[in-house]
């Protein structure tokens, strides 16, 4: 036999809470949460294109849902997109080449800051890259959308002990 019910929180009674009773997230929260979502970072791994044994482009051949969503791309349309090939940031897309170009070359490892344009607004993208095999793996990060999440955080919290 089991003891009796002793005030432990794994025998109290279920909670009669109505659905008034249930918290739902403020739009701030809200807020919140899809500017944590935006500086969420994404990996990515791209090979290198060659012509005639010179690199001339990279191409994707895997990227996550963060990657994805970073570069503004459904996932399945960025498998074997050329970095070079297209885009409305040509001068953003030459840096960032230029930078896994050294990286694959040179086999050292690159943390770089771009400033890339997207929907008119200018943010400051991290990009991590190690050589991998004959192509590189990247952690890209949006340090742009990581501040506006940051101080979204702070105001909510801020707001929270103001109502205290």
């Amino acid at each position: 036999m089991f003891p009796a019910a002793t005030g432990h929180p794994l025998n109290a009674a279920p909670s009669r809470a109505t659905p008034r009773a249930v918290a739902t997230p403020t739009i701030d929260r809200w807020r919140l949460l899809v500017s944590e979502a935006a500086a969420a970072p994404g990996f990515m791994t791209l090979r290198a294109v060659r012509q005639g044994g010179e690199v001339v482009d990279f191409a994707w051949d895997f990227a996550s849902a963060s990657a994805a969503r970073l570069l503004r791309c459904p996932v399945d349309e960025l498998m074997g997109r050329r970095l070079l090939a297209e885009g409305d940031d040509l001068p953003y897309q030459a840096r960032v080449f230029e930078q896994y170009r050294r990286v694959l070359e040179c086999n050292t490892p690159e943390a770089a800051g771009h400033l890339h344009r997207v929907d008119g607004v200018e943010d400051l993208y991290r990009h991590e890259a190690v050589r991998l095999g004959d192509g590189v793996a990247v952690v890209l990060s949006n340090l742009s959308a990581a501040g506006r999440a940051q101080v979204l955080r702070r105001a909510l919290l801020l707001s929270r002990m103001a109502g205290m």
